[in-house]
């Protein structure tokens, strides 16, 4: 069935003429194939477009085309808006390397019957050609007084093409799926304008819910609730945390899981991370986590299995994208476990662990500039953005207070994205790993921790996908001289919002933070919440002057933590924003 449905789509498409090549967005990056659907409609959908009810349709990954007067094929009428737009062909082809699964037509209503069936098939061909697994088809209104272009007997012709797509539905079978807004918008008159085809306000609302359920049941995305997760229940166990010190052993990148690879993880769920290749007597994991296409707004925490979830966490994530946060996470020789408040894909990566055993030791350091690709204002001296797809060798030997015998680099790297987001990796140039520390969109900067084992040169080399500037901030050492890492259970040490530890920052303000103990240095997760505008934040100790490095870079009114290894001053950090920012600061263990 299957080989004489590609058939009869291939014959059909030999009528188009000019097509792309089989299945261009099959290489399309940025999106979930699964949650994207693209939407090609006339005026009967069009209707979301003027009423700007579109948002509706969330959290559906979607593209919106709808035009007045558009046809499936041939010439389209000049519309209410002026103008003829593209048929539904071009408009569909338009969009090459943006369709998912999914395309969705209501379109139609301004085509001779006559010529219907073969639009229709058409259609399905070049969405089967530009990558899409289905097309879902909206029934046509009936008993309407509506009057097309073509000044056919209109009600009669959408009796006829709701037939006719009945037949095809037979024909093409999981290909083209039917959606029945006839039926739906029969019982709901007050829908629809006088003509009975047209949206009022509340039918404009009322459409964007019935494609999204709709969707949901004939071609759930992996947001919907019908879609399988994985994942279990957190533990309510709360073993005792091991204080014992250990040193830290930093070894090249290396993937733990990829959930992309199947089913998200769930909301409210854990995902059980096995650490293998760490050993049993580690007592905590330096992980990159990192969210990347959720369903909506939220956090991911990490924590060891045989304890309860703590109130902290280590990434937060945006309503799309991807975002990731490096992680000093306390363990107790069992798995990892991984908390997402949202539905989500999940990536861990391991950069290192520390063990009793292990003899090397983290020094952190106040801030030293590496690298500037920007202004070369830096130890090296490097300029011009990186180019996509090759290494950048960076030496470490002329950093000001570099130990002897230093077996690895604590680096902050900052992506600084131009027209195009991408990700940038940081590794061993002798170990080269594609695997990412920093995700980026367009415009934007991004800041994250990467702990690197040097090279026998004393090399770390960084890789971006696309051309970006980089900056390197030297944040500590790994070497035989330093502190040892003592783990201790999490704790949430200042929350501005609720006047915990301090009140909200102002512009270019220092909020000073009391670790407790008095360590010489501090594992801490600083979040930013609500900037009043793009900028960045810094953490250093409070006897020394403020560092030219930033520790988190923030995009606007957005939540974004990194993790900060900072030593302090008399036990102490300070944390100064260049912008109004709510802070949040979360402890995860001490050194020294």
């Amino acid at each position: 069935m299957y080989q004489r449905l590609v058939a009869l789509a291939l014959a059909c498409a030999t009528l188009l003429g000019g097509l792309a090549a089989a299945h261009p967005a099959s290489a399309a990056t940025g999106f979930d194939r699964s949650n994207r659907v693209v939407f090609v409609g006339d005026s009967s959908l069009a209707g979301m477009r003027w009423y700007q009810t579109t948002e509706t349709l969330r959290p559906i990954d979607y593209v919106f085309d709808a035009e007045s007067c558009r046809r499936v094929v041939g010439l389209s009428c000049r519309g209410r808006e002026g103008y003829a737009p593209s048929n539904g062909l071009d408009a569909l082809r338009s969009h090459a390397g943006e369709i998912g699964d999914t395309v969705v037509a209501m379109m139609g209503y301004n085509d001779a019957g006559a010529n219907f069936g073969t639009a229709v098939d058409q259609f399905v061909a070049l969405a089967a050609q530009l990558g899409a697994e289905r097309v879902v088809w909206l029934t046509f209104k009936t008993d309407v007084s509506y009057v097309g272009p073509t000044f056919a007997a209109n009600d009669q012709t959408y009796r006829s093409n709701n037939r006719i797509l009945e037949e095809k539905k037979v024909a093409y079978g999981e290909r083209l799926q039917l959606a029945d807004w006839n039926t739906i918008g029969r019982a709901n008159p007050s829908w629809f304008e006088a003509d009975g085809v047209h949206l009022t306000r509340a039918g404009a609302t009322a459409l964007g819910n019935f494609l999204r359920t709709t969707l949901d049941t004939l071609a759930p995305s992996r947001c919907s609730d019908k879609r399988t997760t994985r994942g279990e229940a957190p533990g309510t166990a709360t073993d005792p945390i091991d204080g014992a010190e250990a040193g830290l052993e930093l070894v090249p990148p290396r993937r733990l899981v990829d959930t992309r690879d199947g089913d998200p993880v769930g909301a409210g769920k854990a995902l059980r991370v096995p650490l293998d290749g760490v050993p049993t007597t580690a007592t905590a994991v330096l992980v990159n986590v990192t969210a990347t296409d959720p369903c909506d707004a939220g956090v991911l925490t990490a924590y060891d299995c045989s304890s309860a979830a703590p109130a902290t966490s280590n990434v937060n994530v945006a309503s799309s994208g991807s975002r990731a946060a490096m992680a000093l996470v306390p363990v107790s020789g069992g798995d990892l476990c991984i908390l997402s408040l949202r539905r989500t894909d999940v990536v861990v990566d391991l950069f290192g662990y520390a063990a009793p055993a292990v003899s090397t030791r983290l020094a952190p350091v106040t801030p030293v500039r590496l690298l500037d690709t920007r202004s070369g204002n830096a130890v090296e001296r490097t300029t011009g953005d990186l180019t996509g797809g090759r290494d950048l060798p960076v030496s470490t030997v002329r950093v000001a207070g570099r130990p002897a015998g230093a077996a690895g680099v604590v680096l902050t790297v900052t992506a600084v994205a131009g027209a195009a987001g991408g990700w940038v990796a940081a590794f061993p140039c002798d170990a080269p790993s594609l695997t990412s520390v920093v995700n980026v969109e367009a415009g934007q900067v991004v800041a994250n921790v990467a702990p690197v084992r040097l090279a026998a040169d004393g090399t770390v080399c960084v890789r971006s996908n696309v051309a970006m500037d980089v900056v390197l901030d030297v944040t500590g050492w790994v070497a035989p001289t330093g502190s040892r890492f003592r783990p201790a259970s999490p704790v949430r040490l200042v929350d501005t919002r609720v006047a915990k530890g301090g009140t909200r920052n102002g512009d270019g303000a220092v909020l000073r933070v009391e670790v407790p103990g008095r360590p010489a240095a501090a594992v801490l997760s600083v979040t930013a919440v609500d900037s009043s505008a793009s900028g960045f934040v810094t953490v250093y100790p409070c006897a020394q002057p403020r560092p030219l490095a930033s520790s988190l870079n923030v995009n606007g009114r957005e939540i974004r933590a990194n993790l900060a290894l900072t030593p302090t001053s008399d036990g102490a950090v300070c944390i100064y924003t260049q912008r109004g920012t709510d802070l949040v600061v979360d402890q995860f263990g001490t050194f020294g």
